[in-house]
């Protein structure tokens, strides 16, 4: 468990989210199914088990709270009518104030046109949620996904949107995520398995 106390709580809790990724202690104790059964890629099952093991490892930070598939309000500048409603893969808060504190996103990259824009899709959804939470996650999470052998060089253009932004037809740009006040932490995951079978034992930090 980590504790936030004395030396703060986001150095705290992304210290603790960096080794229980590498370690994977607490993903082999509860979620067997990504590190050994392995699990069938169909439809958001992949992504289901994945960020229930990132929402547990929050609810082992002191001080926080964690939940999965949560709806954003899209409220005052990005609104619903300028703005598409969210849903966030899992997001953690801070137990004292109620403040959102992280949000991530896991999603499969695959390197073909037609889908690419999925993934381009998920990146967005997180930058406009964090928007509508009012900016006040300290921590921002993406998790990208591969089938071994994936060229994943093009995944570099999309994650420039994190802090740079993008633009959207009817609202112009969308800013990216304040460097001053937030974390931009990014991952990448290599499947190993088959499709019917894929097990995610590796998790490497990308920054």
């Amino acid at each position: 468990m980590a504790n936030g106390v004395g030396f703060g709580l986001v150095a705290a809790a992304e210290a603790y989210l960096r080794e229980e990724l590498k370690s994977g202690a607490l993903r082999s104790q509860f979620f067997p199914m990504l590190t050994g059964f392995g699990i069938r890629d169909y439809s958001d099952t992949v992504r289901t088990f994945a960020l229930n093991y990132l929402t547990e490892i929050g609810r082992r930070v002191l001080g926080i709270t964690a939940v999965s598939d949560y709806p954003v309000l899209p409220q005052g500048k990005y609104n619903a009518r300028d703005y598409r409603e969210v849903k966030l893969g899992s997001v953690w808060f801070e137990k004292h104030n109620n403040q959102p504190f992280l949000i991530a996103e896991f999603e499969k990259y695959e390197d073909t046109p037609g889908k690419s824009i999925n993934f381009r899709e998920r990146l967005e959804d997180l930058i406009i949620g964090y928007h509508q939470l009012g900016g006040q996650p300290k921590i921002v999470l993406l998790i990208y996904w591969t089938y071994l052998g994936t060229d994943i060089t093009r995944v570099a253009k999309n994650l420039k949107i994190l802090e740079q932004g993008f633009s959207l037809a009817n609202t112009g740009l969308v800013a990216g995520v304040n460097k001053e006040n937030t974390r931009v932490l990014v991952y990448y995951c290599p499947a190993a398995g088959v499709q019917d079978n894929l097990v995610f034992n590796h998790w490497v930090a990308v920054r």
